[in-house]
């Protein structure tokens, strides 16, 4: 009965330090604003996701220029050629982050997630564009306060409020992680060897969450309704992968040293004392 029940606690314990630790990524790189937008900048220096955003800046901005029709077959390759060179600016990768930003606060908020879903907004953007745009055609444009792109549905937007909520408890898996830990050893008549085992399970499981990891990609192609809001989410998928590895790495590597310390201690030490005066 001790051996069954050191056996699930310890089992136990490495299932809740993975869900703490991918709860605790999560919540820092993904449901985080600052977190999100510190994971997400990197796209402003993707050629897909530039070429994708620049063609739905000129569009938007082309289609509010609100111009006589007479200048529009003259002035229009000026407002093209400017706002498809959007991504070149300056004051782009600032634009991008504030995007970003406001894109995580609309979606996260609740207050709009109920009805439009996942979206993306790239109003500060658009902004940069049209300035540029007035500043070459030596006139006023209109200035929109939201350019919104779909990316999710309103269903998808209510899971990840959810998954939202759950991973902020993290902290309390890896409570619960610490106190089946404690239970094993309490039960285990081996300690060095139940300690050992936690740590090949805990190292296995790293693993596979690094491996896992790689069909995040594929899983999200498909998604979106533009070009654009495909492009955002494909290269975000990827780059989301690419920063959890490491966390899974390491929870790996932890594992593995706590094993090769429970074997080793198990060598030194001869077994645990308590099987020695049994047997």
């Amino acid at each position: 009965m001790r051996a069954l029940l050191a056996t699930l606690s310890g089992l136990l314990a490495v299932l809740l330090a993975g869900a703490a630790l991918c709860g605790a990524w999560a919540n820092q790189r993904v449901f985080d604003r600052d977190g999100f937008v510190s994971l997400a900048a990197p796209l402003g220096g993707d050629a897909e996701f530039r070429t994708a955003l620049a063609s739905a800046v000129t569009e938007e901005v082309s289609g509010s220029a609100d111009l006589p029709a007479g200048l529009q077959q003259l002035v229009l390759p000026i407002v093209e050629r400017t706002a498809g060179a959007v991504t070149e600016l300056d004051g782009f990768p600032q634009a991008l982050n504030e995007a970003l930003a406001n894109s995580h606060t609309l979606t996260l908020s609740g207050k709009t997630g109920s009805e439009a879903g996942i979206t993306l907004d790239i109003a500060p953007i658009v902004d940069l564009a049209v300035t540029r745009v007035a500043e070459a055609l030596g006139t006023n444009l209109p200035v929109p306060e939201r350019v919104l792109v779909p990316v999710g549905s309103a269903q998808t937007a209510s899971q990840l409020a959810f998954w939202q909520d759950l991973a902020a408890q993290w902290w309390l898996a890896a409570l619960l992680a610490g106190g089946a830990l404690a239970l094993m050893l309490l039960a285990a008549r081996r300690r060095t060897t139940a300690l050992a085992w936690a740590g090949v399970g805990a190292a296995a499981l790293g693993g596979l969450l690094w491996l896992a990891a790689v069909q995040v990609p594929p899983f999200a192609e498909g998604a979106g309704r533009s070009e654009l809001a495909a492009a955002f989410v494909g290269r975000l998928a990827a780059m989301a992968v690419a920063d959890f590895r490491p966390w899974a790495a390491v929870f790996a590597g932890v594992g593995l040293v706590v094993a090769v310390a429970g074997f080793t201690l198990r060598a030194l030490l001869g077994g645990d004392r308590r099987q020695k005066a049994t047997g």
